[in-house]
């Protein structure tokens, strides 16, 4: 189980199962590694301002959100990255 609790603007909490091998998780932080060199590129395709940090702000939630820990938190995570954060994972 993950958890991660969004504080703002109302508490939420949101907690669901995780289900990946050690191999899909060093795939996925690979991936994601990769998005994250290509970031700028990316968030123009994206129609994202040059000083916008709303990619930047999601990979480090997909970074940060550990599947292996039971009780992994980040407070304070707009609800836009959770729902990019969960469309990462499908």
């Amino acid at each position: 189980m993950a958890k991660v609790t969004n504080t703002t603007p109302i508490p939420t909490e949101h907690t669901f199962e995780v289900s990946l091998t050690d191999q899909e998780i060093k795939r996925n932080t690979e991936i994601a590694a990769r998005l994250y060199m290509h970031r700028q590129e990316i968030a123009s395709l994206l129609g994202l301002g040059r000083f916008d940090k709303s990619f930047d702000e999601m990979l480090a939630l997909v970074f940060a959100l550990d599947p292996k820990d039971p009780l992994d938190e980040v407070d304070e995570v707009e609800d836009d990255f959770l729902f990019m954060v969960g469309a990462a994972r499908l």
